[in-house]
């Protein structure tokens, strides 16, 4: 009787350490939403809220490449110089002008990130792939393909940011959402420790807007030869998505802005997307100086 009742013991034992380990994964899971780490209740439900309005976390994740076209609008920038110049005063940059594009943005999941902007005089390439960074802009042939770590960062965080934004989807780098002081506010951090802020609509649950904080050149004024020489400024980065729209049951922006006072005004108009379309390596190479872009 007593070997029966210990080996029924060792039984319950087994199955409830079986049980809590079970639960324990499905919150390390629950957790995990959208490949995206929670800190607390506040902001899992945010997650969860966001994969829902999106289309379904199923289909999110499912997404393993995309393909996403429109036109665009950069702001020209510079510095005015009127009157008289006070030394080392800071020169806010203006818009001087407007160029259009055609953008094609293409993405290969987890490490592979490329947009391609088609100007009337020339085409860029910026990006990443597996690490090494992708780039030509001044549209001349002057590519560069090397993994400089900090441009390489600042390319995965750029491409995570988009992703988030777009997706509710972590892409290149862990994030980590927690609950501020705001109701729709939350802190999004990366495995470099760098901050964001993610905002979400009240009503819609979307993912509506990022911001933080980065150093932006920008000119300061001399003396000597009534000229500017550039400085660095720490500006504030905003980068908006809105007019959401349908591919696949899947609801992607269709206006995507990003904005730094004084620095950067560039607006992405969506007009295509097309899901797991069977990227692969070679649409991430950059073409050479006598190699026309591939379209697809």
């Amino acid at each position: 009787m007593k070997e029966q009742l210990k080996r029924t013991n060792g039984l319950l034992s087994l199955c409830l350490r079986a049980t809590m380990a079970v639960s324990l994964c499905a919150v390390l899971l629950t957790a995990q939403s959208g490949g995206i780490t929670t800190k607390d209740p506040k902001a899992k439900e945010a997650v969860d809220a966001a994969l829902k309005a999106l289309g379904g976390a199923d289909k999110i994740d499912n997404i393993k490449s995309l393909i996403i076209k429109g036109t665009g609008t950069n702001g020209v920038f510079g510095v005015p110089i009127q009157g008289n110049l006070v030394i080392g005063e800071l020169l806010p940059m203006v818009v001087t002008g407007t160029e259009k594009f055609d953008f094609e943005i293409r993405m290969m999941l987890p490490d592979n990130f490329i947009e391609i902007n088609r100007f009337p005089d020339r085409t860029t390439y910026l990006g990443i792939s597996r690490g090494t960074l992708l780039s030509d802009l001044s549209g001349n042939g002057n590519i560069q393909q090397k993994p400089i770590r900090s441009t390489v960062n600042e390319q995965i965080d750029i491409w995570s940011r988009f992703l988030v934004g777009t997706l509710m989807k972590a892409g290149p780098t862990q994030l980590t959402l927690s609950s501020g002081g705001s109701s729709n506010w939350f802190t999004m951090t990366n495995t470099d420790g760098d901050m964001h802020e993610i905002e979400f609509e009240s009503k819609t649950g979307y993912p509506s807007l990022i911001r933080s904080e980065r150093l932006h050149t920008t000119g300061v004024a001399l003396a000597s030869i009534g000229g500017v020489r550039t400085s660095k400024a720490l500006l504030e980065e905003r980068i908006q998505f809105s007019n959401r729209f349908s591919t696949d049951g899947i609801m992607f922006p269709r206006i995507i802005t990003a904005l730094v006072p004084a620095r950067v005004d560039k607006e992405w108009r969506i007009e295509e997307v097309r899901i797991n379309t069977g990227l692969s390596l070679k649409d991430f190479e950059l073409p050479n100086n006598s190699t026309s872009p591939t379209n697809r």
